[in-house]
């Protein structure tokens, strides 16, 4: 229980190593005024109970990398160091440069017995978001799953989550890994990264030379600008301070094509030959159906259709429209709005018509007018370049 509030630390190297359970480092502001290469804000070392780094400035102007939150723990084994109960990093600024926002390593402690939550953070990292970094086997076996809610980030190396080392595999199981409302400045989904290079708008990352197989991670759904996919089974026991955005499943609104009526209700022509059918379509009125009865129809003419009417066949596999032309653009042109063709084959013989249906306003050439509710249910289309 060791709190600080609204106190500003300017350092060089580090602003404070804390070794405490249930600690509140909140409203401070953390400078870096002096020196060069890496430079770390809040050091952790150990965590038990509660924690939280919530609402605090770091300012970083010197043009040294800075790490802002590291947990960590010296080597050898230190009980006193061990990564266990919450670590809340929530609502944390930043001005100036930042390489990475919270790196962890050296973990040690009880496996499953640490959750991180990271939650409305802005930051404008260059190197990584949230990184696990280790050296011995299952280093990541301490915790026991990792929140992130709300964050913004840059994310021009490592995504919002990292994992990095030298062993031979990251956890013995999976890993719970909650993700709600992040918004990630670019976007690319990478599996390897370079130390040199970094891993240019990955999600997640994990750099496949450090373990001998790929490491065991579950992520939730991403969308593609936001990750604003919710598990309907996210946990409700996040510590009471860190108040979660509604984590219901988000309704998801996917349109369906319209559901046909019974067309055999409504039959104007009936029709059982190829002449049949050329003459009925062309005595036919807008709204008219065309029943086809089971056969052939050999065609050689193109097949057009100028007028707001329904080709409903007996039955898909039995009802063959077949073009026997030549060399030839389109068999049959829907030239006009709302056509609808059912329960047939579309067939040509030729290997030289381009297309199988054209739905399009005219016969060739651009541009063309766009034909608005052509609805085409159960049909089979033999082609020999194009078939729609």
């Amino acid at each position: 229980k060791f709190m600080m509030y609204n106190v500003k630390v300017k350092y060089s190297k580090g602003a404070v190593a804390v070794r405490s359970d249930n600690f509140v480092f909140e409203s401070c502001t953390f400078q870096v005024v002096a020196g060069s290469g890496t430079r770390r804000g809040v050091l952790h070392y150990g965590n038990g109970g509660t924690s939280f780094i919530k609402n605090n400035i770091f300012i970083n102007e010197s043009g040294s990398n800075l790490n802002a939150i590291y947990p960590t723990s010296t080597t050898g084994n230190n009980l006193n160091e061990s990564q266990e109960g919450s670590l809340v990093v929530e609502g944390n600024t930043f001005q100036g440069t930042l390489n990475q926002f919270i790196i962890m390593d050296n973990h040690q402690g009880t496996a499953d017995a640490f959750e991180l939550i990271v939650k409305d953070n802005i930051t404008p990292e260059s190197n990584g978001f949230v990184v696990s970094y280790g050296t011995s086997i299952n280093f990541g076996d301490v915790f026991s799953r990792m929140v992130f809610v709300g964050n913004s980030l840059k994310n021009p190396g490592k995504g919002l989550y990292a994992i990095d080392g030298t062993s031979g595999s990251y956890r013995s199981v999976g890993l719970e890994v909650i993700s709600q409302d992040n918004v990630l400045e670019s976007l690319t989904l990478r599996i390897d990264y370079s130390e040199t290079s970094g891993s240019t708008g990955s999600i997640a990352a994990y750099k496949t030379s450090a373990f001998d197989s790929a490491p065991v991670v579950l992520l939730c759904p991403f969308d593609v600008e936001e990750n604003t996919n919710v598990p309907s089974d996210i946990p409700s026991d996040i510590p009471s301070s860190v108040s979660l955005l509604e984590c219901s499943e988000p309704p998801i609104d996917v349109p369906s094509p319209p559901t046909l009526p019974d067309y055999t209700a409504m039959i104007t022509f009936t029709v059982t030959t190829a002449t049949e059918l050329e003459n009925a379509i062309s005595n036919a009125l807008d709204g008219n159906v065309i029943y086809i009865e089971n056969g052939s129809y050999d065609l050689s003419n193109s097949l057009v259709i100028n007028k707001e009417i329904v080709l409903v066949g007996e039955s898909k596999d039995n009802v063959v429209i077949r073009d026997t032309r030549g060399n030839s653009l389109f068999f049959v042109q829907v030239s006009t709005d709302n056509v609808v063709i059912q329960d047939l084959t579309i067939e040509h013989i030729t290997t030289d018509v381009n297309i199988g249906i054209a739905v399009v306003a005219s016969g060739g050439g651009f541009p063309q007018t766009r034909i608005d509710k052509f609805m085409m249910y159960n049909v089979k289309v033999k082609y020999s370049k194009g078939a729609v």
